[in-house]
């Protein structure tokens, strides 16, 4: 697990770019919250008709992890139907579900914000799963319990 440098502090505040999922290895070993969602050939994220509103941005799910390498690369093994043994209830739903037929797996992103460590990084998601709720009166798709 990495240190969190005084870099990675200043960058607390503030949500990475979206990220395809290529590369996975070159990711940082550490504790964030993390949100995945779809864009279409223009890269424009592709919406989400929600209970209350559309959700614009596509979010597709909010989470948090100790290890940003290691769970996305679960969340992309599942998805993708590549390794089935990987532990990841968000990427194990995409596949069951088939949501490949309206979310391509070539069009998935991620972006995340650092995390002190787990302990905050799951009152973070919870914070961003209260706001998700109150803005759309649901919870992502893929955060959703079978």
């Amino acid at each position: 697990m990495e240190e969190i440098t005084l870099s990675m502090k200043e960058k607390i505040k503030k949500w990475s770019r979206w990220i395809f999922f290529k590369n996975l290895n070159r990711l940082p070993e550490i504790a964030v919250i993390y949100q995945i969602r779809c864009v279409d050939s223009k890269l424009r994220p592709i919406p989400i008709h929600r209970l209350r509103v559309i959700d614009k941005d596509g979010i597709l799910d909010i989470g948090n992890s100790a290890n940003l390498r290691v769970r996305m690369t679960d969340f992309w093994g599942v998805a993708g139907k590549r390794k089935l043994s990987y532990s990841h209830q968000a990427g194990v739903t995409f596949s069951k579900r088939n949501y490949r037929k309206i979310f391509p797996i070539e069009g998935l992103q991620f972006r995340y914000l650092i995390q002190i460590d787990k302990s905050s990084a799951r009152e973070a998601e919870k914070r961003e799963l209260k706001k998700y709720i109150n803005r759309f009166f649901e919870l992502p798709p893929l955060n959703s319990q079978e």
